[in-house]
């Protein structure tokens, strides 16, 4: 009788360690599963194009505040046409500069305006006390319209029409997407790869839903023969992509 009790209490001690393994085991699955889900890049929500201006204050021996702003294209060619706006401040366009004469210190939304096809990134100017000089890259902008339809295609080819542009230079794609199906739409470096690591220039568009219009706009920055393309499910495979070539 006794020897069967302590085999009865030996086996509840193996059931009660085995539960507890268990029990330790699903913890660790459902952590890393839970911490999986946290570091996974979520499709559709691509990094902004904010580009933050290092302030350079030349002199602090006056008691105002003052912004200059200089524009350069990357090949070292300045921009002096057009009107720049600090938050809601106009700019006193001098001598080849979008001048602010007065301003209190603090940071201001730069934008451009009166200037066709030149693009100006999100830009926030950090001005301290004194004169401050801020030199800012701006690009050519290429606009191209790509309308998705439900021959899945590019307007109304597979492969889409062949994109080209010279390198350096803002690329902003209209998305019409005349379907009931969802998109996302990236330059990418291998056909077919649904990847985000394959995503090229921080290309990859929000999504956009049957029949909504999306504007995605970036900067190239490398030379070769790429590809636009859905990121979702087998569109591409089905003819949800085209050529994109920088020269």
């Amino acid at each position: 009788m006794s020897i069967l009790r302590l085999n009865l209490e030996i086996g509840l001690h193996r059931l009660a360690s085995l539960i507890a393994s268990a029990a330790v085991l699903i913890i660790i699955i459902g952590a890393t599963a839970f911490v999986a889900s946290l570091s996974a890049p979520e499709r559709g929500r691509p990094t902004a194009h904010v580009v933050t201006g290092n302030t350079a204050t030349t002199t602090k021996t006056t008691n105002s505040t003052k912004l200059i702003v200089r524009l350069f294209f990357p090949n070292g060619t300045r921009l002096t046409s057009g009107e720049m706006f600090a938050d809601t401040i106009a700019n006193q366009n001098v001598s080849e500069k979008y001048n602010f004469p007065s301003l209190q210190p603090g940071s201001y939304s730069l934008n451009l305006t009166g200037v066709q096809s030149v693009y100006l990134p999100p830009t926030i100017a950090q001005v301290s006390p004194g004169v401050n000089v801020l030199n800012v890259t701006v690009y050519p902008l290429a606009q191209f319209a790509l309308f998705a339809t439900s021959t899945l295609s590019f307007n109304g080819t597979q492969p889409g029409p062949i994109i080209s542009v010279p390198n350096n230079t803002a690329v902003r794609l209209i998305i019409y997407n005349n379907t009931t199906q969802i998109f996302n739409i990236a330059i990418v470096s291998s056909l077919y790869n649904t990847s985000t690591s394959n995503v090229l220039f921080n290309s990859l568009s929000s999504t956009v839903n049957g029949g909504g219009t999306l504007i995605d706009t970036f900067i190239v920055n490398k030379i070769g023969t790429f590809y636009y393309q859905s990121l979702i499910g087998n569109q591409a495979r089905e003819g949800e992509y085209g050529y994109f070539t920088v020269t």
